[in-house]
């Protein structure tokens, strides 16, 4: 008899005459009314048991009977033979151990990580540690010796290392070489004698430089900001024995000589290059209107004259037109022919809906994707006399048939008993419910 069927999937309630297993079953939840086994069952799992538990046994412990003072992360201590407890004072998330109390050692406490305490760490004997770290969020730190002579090492080869900036109140002496990669601002109350060292990459930012002052190299002198007072004087360029490089982009049209260029051919005048004539002149050939000769001294607009050309018709009778590139056509196309080939490797389609059979109301149609040779191929279309869609693989179809064959049929999905969609393996997806149409 043709009805839906009901397929059974994880949620459904399924009514169930018999079932017959050869191995285990599986139930995950409740079971409702009463279950009879006239044999044995080899295992049964689930994922609670409701009772007493009285009626399990084969355990290969003794039961836990009482659990007390429950809570996450505690851990479970023993308090007798039947009763466990959990401890608020000792817990373990995972990763950490938290203890609330004194911890007791009677040997060495060893750990792999850091030891933290939110407490004073206090030591009756010596802390000994290979490092002595204070942390960067230590903003105050007392010592034993707050006031005093202190003094570090007792050799000119002991190294002692600062990371950070050191500020000092009061005299610095250095008795040997001071050396430092960077020294900022510094104000000189004495003299400074460099004995005879070189000095390189000098910044004067202010101030004078007297007179008598020479420069035997050839260092590089930067302008990085405002202007140059004065006047500067560049000697011996001339002779080749100096340079002057100007950067690019840097020259303004103001710095030229009017007579730099051919006044008949280009023009200079504060910022702007004007090019005035061309040396070949464009002259528009046949079809083409420029409106005159193209010289570069007047603007000229191109256009295609169409009268200009010796023929209008494009292909006559029977003639064929080929277009080796692109042709867009802004109207509408109409094929007035019996056949269209797409000979593309990709057709785009701006439409929404693709309309076939136009004309008829009633027969098949489809699409056919061509196997094999002569414009066969397999089908899928729409079977008029089943009203519904299907394949047709076994035997092919020519693409100028009109009716199918079909081997094979689409199944369709519905929400509702609809009676268009009784057709054979159609599927009916219904308040969480799944059914399948059977003939």
């Amino acid at each position: 008899m043709a009805s839906w069927k009901k397929i059974i999937t994880s949620g459904s309630y399924a009514e169930l005459n018999q079932i017959t297993a050869s191995n285990d079953i599986k139930l995950v939840g409740d079971i409702t009314g009463s279950a009879t086994s006239t044999g044995s069952f080899g295992r049964v799992e689930a994922t609670k048991f409701v009772g007493d538990g009285s009626g399990i046994t084969g355990l290969t412990s003794a039961a836990i009977e009482t659990y007390n003072t429950s809570g996450d992360n505690r851990i479970i201590t023993s308090a007798d033979s039947s009763t466990v407890q959990g401890e608020a004072n000792l817990t373990f998330d995972g990763s950490t151990l938290g203890v609330t109390g004194a911890v007791t050692s009677t040997t060495t406490i060893t750990a792999d990580g850091n030891i933290r305490s939110k407490g004073n760490i206090i030591a009756d004997g010596d802390v000994i540690a290979e490092n002595y770290i204070v942390s960067s969020s230590v903003t105050y730190m007392t010592s034993s010796f707050s006031s005093g002579s202190t003094i570090f090492g007792n050799d000119m080869t002991d190294t002692h290392q600062f990371t950070g900036s050191v500020f000092v109140t009061g005299s610095t002496t250095v008795s040997e070489r001071l050396t430092a990669t960077e020294i900022g601002a510094f104000t000189a109350k004495g003299a400074i004698d460099f004995d005879n060292q070189n000095l390189t990459n000098i910044d004067i930012d202010s101030g004078d430089i007297a007179s008598g002052v020479t420069i035997n190299k050839s260092p590089a002198v930067n302008f990085n900001s405002g202007d140059v007072q004065g006047s500067i004087t560049l000697t011996n360029l001339a002779t080749g024995t100096g340079g002057l490089t100007i950067q690019a982009t840097s020259v303004q049209g103001t710095m030229l000589n009017d007579d730099v260029a051919d006044d008949s051919t280009i023009e200079m005048s504060s910022n702007t290059l004007s090019v005035l004539k061309v040396p070949n002149a464009l002259t528009a050939g046949t079809g083409i209107d420029a409106g005159g000769t193209f010289d570069g001294a007047a603007a000229r607009t191109f256009n295609v004259n169409l009268s200009g050309l010796s023929s209008h018709t494009i292909g006559a009778g029977t003639s064929e037109i080929t277009i080796g590139d692109n042709l867009t056509i802004a109207g509408n196309l109409t094929v007035q022919g019996d056949t269209v080939q797409q000979q593309v490797a990709n057709l785009n389609v701006e439409d929404r809906f693709i309309l076939l059979n136009s004309g008829s109301a009633s027969g098949d149609g489809g699409l056919v994707v061509q196997t094999e040779s002569h414009t066969a191929g397999v089908v899928f279309g729409y079977d008029d006399s089943e009203s519904r869609w299907a394949f047709q693989q076994g035997t092919k179809l020519s693409a100028t048939g009109s009716v199918i064959a079909p081997d094979a049929y689409a199944s369709a999905v519905v929400t509702s008993d609809d009676s268009n969609y009784q057709k054979n393996g159609n599927i009916r997806v219904q308040s969480g419910e799944i059914y399948i149409y059977v003939e």
